[in-house]
């Protein structure tokens, strides 16, 4: 478990200096539930990570910039779906009719 979670926190550093970030804010409320932010003593969580989640989904990426396409939010569920794994690999991910269409999307936009 720790090594997926350093695996997923890697990536987006990685993410974060491919599109040129001078800077990178982490939030701990995204992180697992041992690093939400929490009550001294009762380690009660300050936050509902469920109601964090609906209000990012709903607001994130902020109006003006670049929103997911059909299919990059169509993957991106279905990665979560299939366990979110970094280890396996697209093709060796079961997929439907409408995720290979969107997988085939994707490479077509791609390519320059």
């Amino acid at each position: 478990m720790v090594k997926q979670h350093f695996a997923w926190w890697d990536e987006v550093v990685q993410n974060k200096i491919k599109a040129g970030a001078k800077y990178l804010t982490i939030l701990t409320e995204f992180g697992p539930p041992n690093y939400l932010p929490a009550l001294p003593y009762t380690r009660q969580p300050v936050a509902n990570q469920w109601e964090i989640n609906v209000y990012m989904k709903d607001h994130m990426p902020p109006e003006g910039k670049p929103q997911l396409t059909g299919e990059e939010n169509a993957l991106l569920h279905w990665w979560i779906a299939t366990g979110a794994s970094f280890d396996k690999k697209v093709k060796d991910l079961q997929k439907t009719g409408e995720i290979k269409l969107a997988l085939a999307a994707q490479q077509q936009s791609d390519v320059p």
